[in-house]
């Protein structure tokens, strides 16, 4: 560094002398810059996809009486420190609330204290059909000019009712070193703070009392560090069921000697609700007539009750209100009617209320769908995100939900099945649970009938699909035309073999109740292969799961999304210049999770290649994993094991 002195005498010496006296400073703020470039370049080894990672993040809540709104209020403050992991890196920093939260404040600066000029933008949640109706997000964009750069983000955020703090999550979108998150809890609330998925995770906490101001809090601190950023990994199921997170539920509070109930039990939580569809206006008999006209030519109260399930999930549309008073207070069945689309508490309730009005007893029922780990008995929020129809009638319970745009009436949806329901029943409620279907409700099975002809192996077969498989194939078809349509029906049938090989040879009908059928033939010649009297062939079509052996060190468990029971009949027949030499063994693997059986018949001139499999639940635990692996392993040497036919002449 070159030192320009420009007048001689006393302003020489001030000069030098304070050159002299800064160097040390300026010789450190060097050696913290090597520091975190350092600590940068280290990160970036570590999670070579990442541009940003937190140094630090703490989140604190407090609680605080609003005397001019009577009520509590849950203040949320979180300080993040950001590190760039590259040069020219965009941070961003989300912060959500709607018509119960604000946020009162923020602030972002570097590593000097100077503020950062920043991009800010403020408006509501939408992602494709999913419409977050009162929720919005203030998104905030800001620049890292180098490895090692920093950013300080501040916020504070104010829960203007506390029923919707519900959960606090420690995994970040970025990787996290320093992670802490506080409850300043006083004396005059009940808050219960349950703690989920800790195990495997070095989790401190502490708590301590103090005094503030004259009155007792009671302190709970968690502290962990080295988080991997959220998980981006393909099957992977909701994040509740596996990252550690705290369930919060505000019970009750003490104000001027009088006890006020937020959230205490079951029955505080069913009045919550209650309250929200008593809201709504309830016109007897102002969807008769509409239900009359759909039900008018049948006679069975099922028929009945089928036409109008039926009838919400043809003509309205699916649009999700996902967060605030939207996620729990259903629209007015009129104006869903109109509109043609809704959420699914609108739907619930249209469907209601068409039941209703045909007599029927009808009944709205909030339940926790499969992305969700939490059992009924927890009084929050949290705990439920969907909305359906029960109906009872003539000792029968009909459990119906219509946002399944080609849900069966006979089957509840793969996410909802086994889960825990809350009925409505007037002033009461009713704790149930939705049936968990037999197995064989999803069966899938294919049937080939295979002959060699020109060193070819050829092949006619029939696809029929029932359940959730069923349902997917349904979905795709409605949306797909001309070209992709038949794509999507020859991946299908073809499974892990080229696609191009197969052609579907009949007009698949679609029928809610019914199994769907795809006739195709094939033409394999890459199955087969001759070398001098003998003859190499593979009559496997699909190799299930070959390629869905988990990666090491992978943080979620495997998400199947729903449960299998699959069965494939492969027939060849051989041909007369030909006898069998040479059959695969069986093969047989199984746990309480899965089993696998696969072996050959032979039956005179008529080999059999008969494949069955179940996965009997939708989700792979991760302790799991390494005897999946084994598992996948013995399929890929089995699939490549083949049938040898030997020449008789």
């Amino acid at each position: 560094m070159k030192l320009f002195l420009f007048n001689k005498g006393l302003n020489s010496k001030i000069a030098l002398y304070s050159i002299l006296i800064l160097s040390p400073f300026l010789s450190l703020g060097q050696e913290i810059q090597d520091v975190f470039r350092n600590k940068a370049i280290s990160l970036k080894k570590e999670f070579k996809d990442e541009d940003i990672a937190q140094l630090f993040n703490k989140s604190s809540y407090s609680f605080e009486y609003n005397s001019a709104r009577k009520t509590v209020e849950a203040i949320e403050e979180e300080s993040i420190n950001f590190i760039s992991l590259g040069h020219s890196v965009k941070g961003v920093k989300a912060l959500f609330y709607n018509q119960n939260s604000e946020i009162s404040s923020y602030e972002i600066k570097n590593e000097k204290g100077k503020k950062i000029v920043h991009e800010k933008y403020c408006g509501h949640v939408s992602s494709g059909d999913i419409f977050y109706s009162d929720a919005q997000l203030c998104g905030y964009s800001f620049p890292l000019s180098k490895i090692g750069s920093q950013a300080f983000f501040k916020s504070k955020k104010v829960f203007l009712d506390p029923k919707y703090l519900t959960k606090v999550i420690f995994h970040e979108r970025q990787a996290v070193e320093e992670r802490e998150i506080i409850f300043d809890i006083p004396e005059w609330i009940k808050i219960d703070l349950i703690e989920f998925n800790f195990e495997g995770y070095d989790i401190e906490k502490s708590e301590t009392e103090h005094v503030n101001n004259g009155k007792k809090y009671t302190r709970y601190v968690y502290k962990t560090g080295k988080l991997k950023p959220l998980p981006q990994e393909d099957n992977t199921p909701g994040i509740l069921h596996f990252l550690p997170h705290i369930l919060v539920v505000i019970k009750e509070y003490q104000q001027d000697d009088e006890s006020v109930t937020l959230l205490n039990s079951m029955d505080d939580l069913y009045i919550w609700y209650n309250s929200l569809v008593k809201s709504l206006i309830y016109e007897k008999n102002g969807m008769q007539e509409i239900a009359n006209e759909i039900i008018k030519d049948l006679d069975s109260d099922e028929d009945k009750i089928r036409a109008l399930y039926y009838w919400v999930q043809d003509n309205i549309r699916y649009i999700a209100f996902e967060d605030g008073i939207a996620a729990f207070r259903p629209e007015e069945s009129k104006e869903v009617y109109f509109n043609r689309y809704g959420d699914c508490k609108g739907m619930a309730n249209l469907l209601k209320n068409l039941l209703l009005d045909a007599g029927f007893d009808a009944r709205l029922t909030w339940i926790g769908t499969r992305q969700l780990p939490y059992p009924t008995s927890i009084p929050s929020l949290a705990i439920h995100n969907h909305m359906i129809t029960t109906v009872f009638n003539d000792g029968k319970r009909y459990i119906l939900d219509p946002t399944e745009k080609f849900g069966d009436f006979n089957e509840p949806a793969e996410r909802i099945q086994g889960r825990d329901i809350l009925i409505e029943n007037g002033s009461d409620y009713i704790i149930d649970k939705v049936p968990l279907l037999d197995l064989d409700e999803n069966d899938e099975e294919n049937k080939i009938n295979f002959t060699i002809l020109d060193n070819e192996l050829k092949g006619k077969g029939t696809l029929t699909i029932r359940g959730e498989k069923k349902k997917q194939f349904m979905y795709a078809l409605d949306i797909l035309d001309g070209k992709s349509k038949h794509i999507y029906m020859r991946s299908m049938v073809s499974g892990n073999s080229l696609p191009d090989k197969f052609n579907v040879t009949n007009e698949v009908t679609i029928e809610k109740e019914n199994p769907i059928y795809v006739d195709y033939d094939c033409n394999l010649s890459n199955k087969i292969s001759s070398f001098g009297n003998e003859i190499y062939l593979n009559m496997d079509i699909e190799e299930d799961f070959s390629d869905m052996e988990v990666e090491k060190n992978r943080m979620p468990p495997l998400d199947f999304h729903f449960r299998v029971n699959k069965k494939i009949v492969s027939i060849l027949e051989i041909p007369d210049n030909y006898d069998l030499s040479y059959i695969p063994k069986p093969f047989l693997k199984e746990s309480p999770f899965y089993r696998f059986n696969f072996y050959y018949v032979i039956e005179g001139r008529t080999l059999k290649y008969i494949k069955e499999y179940k996965l009997n639940t939708s989700m792979l635990p991760v302790n799991q994993f390494e005897e999946w692996n084994t598992t996948v392993k013995s399929l890929k040497e089995y699939y490549s094991d083949q049938i040898i036919l030997k020449s008789n002449n």
